[in-house]
Order: structure tokens, then C-alpha cells, then sequence
């Protein structure tokens, strides 16, 4: 994949599923949001808070704490490349919501699905509250 389409948010689709397919936060992080970060991360931690007291009690602590945080994203990205999910994806359909927003129409395994990207300061960012209509 080309550099360019890689920033874009058609390309930042499939690097989303490849990251999240081979555990890796860090360059997940990287093309999201700080709070859709967070979410994301929250979704993933569900069934090891529910499993584990101890991943519990860090993710609990992991807001404010930066060494909890580290030991929840170890833990994540280990669980997440563990299960090693790299699902086939289309892209169907990119549709503006005003001047820097923006929605990305794909199939997961032919499943319909979308996430929707934001232009930030250095460029298109996954942010999951970027869907929310805004005056044009």
C-alpha cells in the first residue's frame, strides 16, 4: 500500500484491522483519536475485566496511572494477537460529513460496517464520535 493511501481513511480501514490482527496498540494509537483510543482499548479489555481481578484492577487504575496502563496494553495486545483476526474488507462507499469529517462504508467478511475519521492537525484520524452530523 502506497504511503499516500495509507493516510488516507480508506487505507487507514485496512491498517486498522492489521493492527488490531497482530496486537499492535502502539501503531493503532497512532491512527486514532485519543478517545476513540480509549474505547477501542475499553472494548478489547471487556473479557479479561470480567476473567481477571488483577487486569481489573489495572484497567480501573489505567486512566491515571501510566505503569497500569502499560500493563493493560501488554495484556490486550497479547490477547488481540493471540487471536490473530485479519477479516477480508471492502471498501463500498467514503462519504464527507462536512469539510473535515468523514465515513468510510466497508464489508467485514460481507458484513456491512463503517468507521468514521476526522482530519486532525497531522492528518486523517479513526474517531468514533466523528459521525455525529455538524453544520457545513
Amino acid at each position: 500500500m502506497s504511503a499516500l493511501i495509507e493516510t488516507q481513511p480508506y487505507g487507514l480501514v485496512v491498517r486498522y484491522y492489521e493492527y488490531v490482527g497482530s496486537g499492535d496498540l502502539g501503531r493503532l494509537r497512532g491512527i486514532m483519536t485519543e478517545e476513540s483510543y480509549r474505547m477501542a482499548l475499553s472494548s478489547f479489555s471487556l473479557a479479561l475485566t470480567i476473567r481477571d481481578s488483577a487486569f481489573s484492577d489495572d484497567y480501573e487504575a489505567s486512566d491515571t496511572d501510566p505503569v497500569a496502563l502499560a500493563r493493560v496494553e501488554a495484556r490486550v495486545s497479547l490477547e488481540l494477537a493471540r487471536s490473530a483476526r485479519h477479516p477480508l474488507i471492502e471498501i463500498k462507499e467514503i462519504k464527507p460529513n462536512g469539510a473535515l469529517r468523514t465515513t468510510v462504508h466497508y464489508l467485514e467478511n460481507g458484513k456491512s460496517k463503517k468507521l468514521y475519521f476526522s482530519l486532525e492537525n497531522d492528518g486523517w484520524r479513526i474517531n468514533y464520535l466523528a459521525g455525529r452530523k455538524v453544520d457545513e
